[in-house]
């Protein structure tokens, strides 16, 4: 696994042209400076503790959302696909 982490973490690195650690990547996205971009990401992470899973929430095995948002999904399959690939459970709302 960890063998298989680094090289994906060099292959993607090279891909996007990036240079650094990921979370020097992610803490980027907070601010310009590195002791700003901790403070906000450390904020966050804390907002999120105590929180129930979203992976409860999950509907049709792959959708985070609301209802409306599961159904508008579902009408964007094409009307003559077949789903015979997909498992019953995840081809059928909720």
């Amino acid at each position: 696994m960890k063998f298989l982490n680094g090289t994906y973490t060099q292959y993607f690195s090279r891909q996007h042209r990036l240079v650094g650690h990921v979370l020097q990547w992610i803490l980027a996205g907070f601010a310009k400076t590195k002791n700003v971009a901790q403070q906000r990401y450390r904020d966050i992470v804390l907002a999120g503790k105590g929180q129930p899973s979203p992976w409860q929430q999950l509907k049709n095995q792959i959708y985070l959302g609301d209802d409306h948002f599961v159904n508008d999904m579902q009408r964007k399959l094409a009307p003559g696909q077949s789903l015979n690939h997909i498992p019953k459970k995840q081809s059928k709302p909720q």
